[in-house]
């Protein structure tokens, strides 16, 4: 770390892979703009314009802290047969922007001082329980980020909007069926367990097949748990899928205006035959925005988080639209469902056209729902967010 304590601190970032419409790289982009406000010294090493051999530069530098997202550099090495990261000097911190199974093999790089930091509580207790040689994890939602469009509620251009891809759930069975009679079975079984009770972890689900054998999941299957996992992520991506298609059908059948964005969503027939459904082309992600602030609510479908929280909600309600969830533990004594959010069930997908409708019928209270919501939403802002992860570096260093 800075041995002079009146130098600003230091902090490495790195641009060297990215996915889901650039996002990681606009999460590094405010991240650093925001330890920059706070007197960092922020270096940002961007593998597009740069080749990714002169990462040796950094061989033997001291920094505060290292932070990347959905970082593939854990698994780098040298030709010294050492962990890339093990040759710079300080802490790094990998910001998992999803399930840890994703992401098994970075995890399981026994780096000398790596730390994980989650957006849900249950990914950080898998990380805890399935790689004890992390240093220390923990959870951090990401904020929302507030357009410069300020536009008043009454006059917004659209009424309900959802912003995603669309994945075919029929596509990603086919892959599963792929794997051979015996793993395609027990991921099968997975599947099926995760869409009778949407509330269950995909580590959860796993852990009561292996209890249906009369086997303990840690005794009997601990040494093979994460990486069958990780080898299973396709049913996480399948009920994810699944459930998205089903949540944007049931709000196009509330009959509100809803504009959907994204890829893929004209392929959906059984969406697209809905009179008051708009399909757009997907838009790069910093432009997803400026689509909240001229929306008066939008939806959102949880990764699969269940103690968690989703950007999406703090930026929605951060641009002074409403956000429509599905409800996860970690709102408890955070959100108040109904006065700053609307909350719907996986468990009671046909309450939602309803809901949707119940809300448009009031558009004084919708409107008093986004004014609420976003100033709740003020404690979820870039500045926050880098005020927690100082806390996080200053106990950690």
């Amino acid at each position: 770390m800075s041995d002079d304590v009146s130098a600003p601190k230091r902090l490495l970032m790195f641009k060297v892979h990215t996915f889901c419409y650039n996002s990681p790289f606009f999460f590094i982009d405010k991240t650093a703009e925001s330890f920059r406000n706070a007197g960092w010294e922020v270096e940002v090493f961007d593998g597009d314009s740069r080749d990714l051999q002169e990462l040796d530069e950094y061989t033997g530098q001291r920094f505060d802290a290292i932070l990347d997202f959905n970082s593939s550099l854990p698994r780098a090495d040298t030709t010294e047969d050492e962990y890339y990261l093990d040759t710079i000097e300080g802490p790094f911190y990998n910001y998992i922007l999803d399930h840890p199974m994703y992401h098994h093999d970075e995890l399981n790089a026994e780096l000398k001082n790596m730390h994980i930091i989650c957006l849900d509580y249950d990914h950080a207790a898998y990380v805890t329980k399935w790689y004890p040689h992390i240093k220390s994890v923990h959870v951090l939602p990401l904020p929302g980020t507030k357009s410069p469009r300020d536009i008043p509620f009454s006059k917004r251009k659209y009424d309900l909007t959802f912003t995603g891809t669309y994945t075919d759930p029929d596509i990603i069975m086919s892959l599963i069926e792929d794997f051979g009679r015996e793993l395609t079975a027990e991921m099968k079984s997975l599947t099926e367990i995760m869409i009778e009770d949407p509330d269950l972890t995909m580590e959860g689900a796993f852990e009561n097949i292996i209890k249906g054998f009369g086997k303990d999941p840690v005794k009997d299957a601990g040494s093979f748990f994460a990486g069958r996992m990780h080898a299973y992520f396709l049913v996480s991506t399948y009920v994810t899928a699944v459930y998205r298609k089903l949540v944007v059908e049931k709000a196009a059948q509330s009959g509100v205006p809803f504009t959907v964005i994204g890829h893929g969503w004209e392929k959906m027939k059984s969406l697209t035959k809905y009179a008051n459904v708009t399909v757009r082309d997907p838009v790069d992600f910093d432009k997803t925005f400026d689509i909240m602030a001229d929306s008066r609510a939008v939806l959102n479908v949880m990764p699969w988080f269940k103690n968690g929280c989703h950007d999406r909600i703090f930026s929605a309600m951060l641009n002074g639209a409403v956000s429509v969830t599905d409800e996860s533990a970690w709102f408890s004594g955070r959100l108040d469902k109904g006065a700053e959010y609307i909350e719907y069930s996986l468990k009671k997908l046909d309450d939602i056209p309803g809901i949707i409708r119940e809300a448009f019928d009031d558009r004084g209270e919708m409107a008093e729902i986004a004014r609420k919501g976003m100033e709740k939403a003020m404690n979820y802002t870039w500045k926050s967010n880098c005020e927690a992860l100082i806390s996080i570096f200053n106990k950690t260093k």
